[in-house]
């Protein structure tokens, strides 16, 4: 994925790269709704759970693993081959390259499908974070 941004306009472009050339799956020019800096974000997560606010039922998941592709003090992008449901939270370990691990719970606002493509585009909020762990995201994406 190429993410570029121009103030509160971003252009993403999911490229496929292929034997002898590549193919564009996807782009899309999209109004910046984070509140804070979005940077590109290479680290794969594990997923083992779902869960809902207020309900005490856990959606089981098989740890799937699910790519983050961008990063910003509020919020998370990633990419998976499920469809996970919107306003649902997990919980999740960042592992940021300039600091140690940090865990947070994120919310997801947006899942979309990616045309020509099994792949979904999942954006999250972060939800429950430390102030000193915001203080980190904030730092790493201040610095790229």
């Amino acid at each position: 994925m190429l993410l570029l941004n121009k103030g509160k306009d971003f252009v993403k472009l999911y490229i496929n790269f292929l034997e002898g050339g590549y193919k564009v799956l996807n782009l899309t020019i999209m109004n910046e709704r984070r509140k804070g800096k979005r940077v590109p974000f290479n680290s794969k997560i594990s997923v083992s759970s779902l869960y809902r606010s207020g309900e005490q039922q856990l959606i089981e998941l098989k740890d799937i693993e699910i790519l983050v592709t961008n990063i910003s003090s509020t919020g998370v992008g990633f990419q998976s081959k499920i469809n996970l449901p919107v306003d649902y939270f997990f919980n999740c370990r960042l592992d940021i390259p300039t600091s140690a691990s940090i865990y947070c719970v994120v919310k997801i606002v947006r899942s979309e499908k990616l045309s020509d493509s099994k792949i979904y585009d999942i954006g999250c909020e972060i939800v429950g974070l430390s102030s000193i762990c915001s203080d980190i995201i904030n730092s790493y994406v201040n610095n790229c």
